[in-house]
């Protein structure tokens, strides 16, 4: 900051302030999760000439510029970029549709348990299921048989 040259004046003083230096820095970066980040800072955190290069996990897609820099203006020479799921691979989309048919025979099945139980529930009595306590044979929980009975 100030001027780049100064000239002495004949009366001792200079023709301007005596200049200052200042570190052009650039915003912090923070990674967005899962990516990955790694900074080169020569001359101090984020400041000009710093470099950061950025990766993804395994399966996962780096949407955006996989390095960026520090400019003299104090900007970013790119945005920071970001991860994303990749393509499925055959083995995890045969997976997922494995899991969903299995899901699907499971739910098919319950149901159809529970349509038979409900309807064998539901069966009107015809008097024919000796073991059913409210049978036509006699009374509640009484059975009798006119062969074994001692009244004529």
């Amino acid at each position: 900051m100030g001027d780049s040259a100064l000239r002495c004046r004949p009366s001792g003083q200079w023709t301007a302030g005596t200049p200052a230096c200042r570190v052009v820095k650039c915003s912090e970066l923070h990674v967005i999760e899962p990516g990955m980040m790694n900074c080169s800072n020569p001359w101090g955190n984020f400041s000009y000439g710093s470099t950061c290069s950025f990766h993804c996990p395994e399966g996962q897609l780096l949407n955006g510029s996989a390095r960026t820099a520090c400019q003299e203006n104090g900007q970013w020479s790119t945005p920071m970029p970001a991860c994303q799921a990749g393509p499925l691979t055959i083995q995890q989309a045969l997976t997922y549709f494995g899991g969903a048919v299995a899901s699907t025979i499971g739910l098919v099945t319950c149901g159809t348990l529970l349509t038979l139980l409900r309807k064998r529930f539901r069966q009107k009595d015809d008097g024919e299921n000796p073991l059913n306590p409210q049978s036509h044979l006699g009374t509640y929980g009484v059975f009798s048989n006119a062969a074994f009975d001692p009244s004529p």
